[in-house]
């Protein structure tokens, strides 16, 4: 496989040592006069570019399988920990298999209810309880108040 880090001696291509990398880094970060919030010199490590390059390259659609593969990782759950997850792909992905879901579920499933069905529902699960405990135990979360307000349950407090 070939090195990203790389130089000519003679005629052989050699890898540069990951102390060499470093000091380049470092030199180079400390040209730009780049801080962090604390007023203190940036430090990138060579092993925060493998994180960046995995990191882009699954958004950006590399299976992560091939990503593993290029990293030289024994296991994907290593490789997808590289990986790190932004609140907007947390979103788009969970639009996405939705998407996905409804596409293969009968139209009518997702309808919207009409008055008459509305109010028959609301109807019967006006005495609905929520559990106070769940096989988690008393402290799990059961439902937040406006999930149990848009199905129309009444909490009841653990006794």
């Amino acid at each position: 496989m070939p090195l990203l880090f790389q130089r000519k001696i003679g005629l052989e291509d050699r890898p540069i040592p990951i102390a060499g990398i470093r000091d380049l880094l470092q030199d180079a970060l400390a040209a730009t006069g780049f801080t962090d919030a604390t007023g203190n010199p940036l430090h990138f490590a060579p092993h925060d570019f493998r994180r960046i390059f995995t990191t882009d390259a699954v958004i950006n659609g590399m299976p992560p399988h091939i990503a593993q593969l290029i990293l030289g990782h024994r296991d994907i759950n290593t490789t997808m920990g590289y990986k790190a997850v932004y609140p907007e792909e947390a979103i788009n992905g969970h639009r996405a298999f939705i998407a996905r879901r409804r596409d293969l579920r009968p139209s009518e499933e997702y309808r919207s209810p009409t008055e008459q069905e509305w109010e028959s529902s609301s109807a019967t699960s006006n005495d609905a309880r929520l559990p106070s405990e769940t096989a988690a135990g008393p402290t799990a979360p059961v439902a937040s108040t406006s999930t149990a307000a848009s199905l129309n349950y009444r909490l009841v407090p653990a006794e």
